[in-house]
């Protein structure tokens, strides 16, 4: 018992130490009540003092503070008196008499020998950082500085400098007036590429990524831009694209500059080992290798072998980027893979060629033809098809993260007409349309609780659902699906209770995701689908699962953990799902 006083009269002495306050009163002469209480809020936290010195010492460290703080404020004639009441006990004071709030009576600008061009002088004039009138903070005239030496920098001044703001007061008018001192140098003009070091990559190649033409108003967005694409491209551990130090012409217009590229390359071969479990898909694993520039053209050759208790495949990626200009981008692949699931086996050989567009960041669009030939067994029976097809694809990503997205939205829309050949002839029209979005409570550097949705539609027009090859049919369920039902389990079903897949997909997610550490999160979720024999997708025998689960943050990305059941299940559906796999479930 003696033990547990002892313990919560420290925590008593703790929390009182917590919130005592300073020692310090201000005596307030012409305070209003807010500043009073930004006053306080200022005020070092010290100790009670021991003695009348020590008492003084503290009034004077607060006097300083706090009259930083008000001329912080625009209080320039702010008068601060210290005093020590004698004790017991012992109390240091301020007087203090802040004084007018000094306002902005003039702001100008002057140059120095070199003026810029009459646009960019126009545009300075016009848009003065401050104003005459608006409260004379020195944060605002510093920022007010600064932000004209950057409107020089974005109009082609990239050497642009300015010296300290003249800033004078007027006591008895309580103004200042600012004149700001730039010396914008010379308006420069991008030159040619330079590169400080040997690269293996082909300079064509690196070319293409050059957002500006020689001879251009140099822009530091521009040349922001060249030093982002150069770190997508992945292949250096280090590039930095920068103006050289000295013009290599002049004339009246300014002086050109070259743009030396910095670049040092990564190893050229990486390799990446992935994994997945869940109890309806069983145990998978996948090895990637990737071999970077194999032909110096920034390209990549990427081999993925996937070895699962349901899938087992080797598929070969080439990609060639920015082959017709940034952006423009070509890509084949090659897969020979075998599936064995409750709905079929199939053995496959696929060869596609792609051609993606990439606007912006945001935005890309895809173009592709594809031959794929398989041998599948169903409960149809056996038969060889090959399918010949064509696709467009169109995708947004305007969310902020392509891992863990916690804000905005993703989109996708891919429509595919094809001809299958072989053991059934026919023709067919996919479209598929899928879309996320990602709602975040909270401040936005806090990691808060983020609501994830997503919906998909699909449809298969021109053939009956037991013509198609099980590769164009919708399966629906699993941990890419909807959790709680097995993989593929959602939907039509043959005399032996074995899924056929449908031509009509409708399927919902709804996750709340919590992560209330560095490294871990919960989430608890909804998901729900149809798949129908209809080519139009509607909500009949719509089935639906719920669940929770963790995640462990790591700097590749989630892991996570799920445990989900069916609401309504089917005969012959388990009760409980497991699933563990690497990012969020979408």
């Amino acid at each position: 018992m003696r033990s547990i006083i002892i313990i919560i009269g420290l925590w008593l002495v703790c929390l009182l130490s917590a919130v005592a306050q300073s020692p310090v009163v201000i005596e307030p002469e012409g305070l209003d009540s807010e500043l009073l209480r930004q006053l306080e809020r200022e005020l070092p936290d010290e100790s009670e003092p021991g003695s009348a010195f020590e008492a003084r010492r503290q009034a004077e460290r607060a006097g300083n503070k706090l009259s930083d703080f008000l001329n912080s404020q625009g209080y320039f004639r702010a008068e601060i008196d210290t005093a020590v009441e004698d004790g017991p006990p012992i109390v240091p004071r301020l007087r203090i008499r802040p004084g007018p709030r000094f306002a902005i009576g003039a702001v100008g600008v002057t140059y120095s020998d070199r003026l810029p061009d009459l646009e960019t002088g126009g545009l300075i004039d016009a848009n003065l950082p401050l104003t005459v009138g608006q409260t004379g903070i020195p944060e605002d005239v510093l920022a007010g500085d600064r932000s004209l030496v950057k409107r020089l920098k974005d109009n082609g001044y990239a050497f642009a400098s300015s010296d300290a703001p003249i800033v004078l007061g007027d006591a008895e008018k309580a103004e200042i007036d600012v004149t700001y001192k730039l010396d914008p140098g010379a308006r420069i003009k991008f030159g040619e590429i330079q590169y400080e070091n040997e690269v293996r990559t082909r300079k064509r190649f690196t070319q293409r990524l050059v957002p500006f033409k020689k001879g251009e108003i140099y822009s530091p967005d521009q040349l922001g831009e060249l030093n982002k694409r150069l770190a997508q491209t992945r292949l250096y551990t280090i590039s930095s694209a920068r103006l050289a130090d000295n013009a290599v012409a002049s004339d009246v217009d300014g002086d050109t500059h070259d743009v030396v590229l910095r670049l040092e390359e990564r190893p050229r071969n990486t390799i990446e080992i992935g994994g997945a479990y869940s109890t309806s898909e069983g145990v998978g694993g996948v090895v990637d290798y990737s071999r970077r520039n194999l032909t110096r053209r920034g390209d990549t050759l990427r081999v993925t072998t996937t070895l699962a208790q349901q899938e087992q495949s080797v598929a070969g990626e080439w990609t060639l980027p920015h082959l017709f200009g940034y952006g423009k981008t070509v890509t084949s692949n090659v897969l020979i893979g075998r599936e064995n699931t409750d709905a079929f086996e199939r053995a496959t050989l696929l060869v596609s060629a792609a051609y993606n567009h990439t606007r912006n960041e945001n935005q890309a669009f895809i173009i592709g033809l594809a031959s794929e030939t398989v041998r599948e067994t169903d409960n149809a029976g056996t038969r060889t098809l090959q399918t010949v097809s064509a696709a467009g694809t169109a995708q947004f990503d305007y969310s902020d993260d392509l891992l863990d997205p916690t804000t905005g939205w993703r989109g996708r829309v891919r429509v595919e007409p094809g001809t299958v050949f072989g053991d059934e002839q026919l023709t067919f029209i996919s479209t598929l349309i899928e879309a996320s979005h990602y709602w975040k409570f909270g401040k936005k550097e806090d990691r808060g609780v983020v609501w994830a949705n997503r919906t998909r539609l699909g449809s298969v027009a021109g053939a009956d659902t037991l013509s198609l090859p099980t590769s164009r049919r919708f399966f629906a369920g699993g941990g890419g699906s909807v959790r709680g039902f097995g993989f593929q389990d959602i939907g039509p079903r043959d005399l032996d209770n074995l899924p056929t897949g449908g031509r009509g997909l409708f399927e919902v997610s709804s996750e709340v995701r919590w992560r209330f550490s560095k490294n871990l999160g919960v989430v608890g979720f909804v998901e729900g689908a149809s798949v129908t024999d209809d080519p139009f997708p509607n909500v009949e025998d719509f089935r639906v699962g719920v669940g929770a689960g963790v995640r462990y943050y790591t700097a590749i990305g989630p892991i996570r953990f799920d445990i989900a059941t069916p609401v309504n299940p089917q005969p012959g559906d388990n009760s409980v799902q497991i699933y563990i796999s690497i990012g969020q479930a979408f």
